[in-house]
């Protein structure tokens, strides 16, 4: 598996993600035991708007950075943890 591959899986994980949660926003916010309402729509929202820039960005960077993309791979290791947390 080479980090072209890696790169495009996660960023369909990102998209994955965040398309379920703009279509089942009610469902996802159960699963935190929040309830939903309009303010946690709105909020939804930007956070789906982010997620989904977030995964285009990291779609393109192997096209963006070629056989430079080695270089991007501490810092995307970085940012998954540090998203995750």
């Amino acid at each position: 598996m080479n980090l072209k591959l890696v790169f495009r899986i996660f960023a369909g994980f990102g998209a994955f993600f965040a398309l379920m949660s703009l279509l089942a926003p009610d469902a996802m916010m159960e699963s935190y035991g929040i309830e939903l309402s309009s303010d946690s729509s709105l909020l939804i929202q930007f956070m789906v708007m982010v997620q989904l820039m977030f995964a285009i960005v990291v779609w393109q960077l192997p096209s963006w950075l070629g056989e430079n993309l080695a270089k991007a791979g501490p810092t995307f290791i970085v940012l998954s943890c540090y998203l995750s947390l």
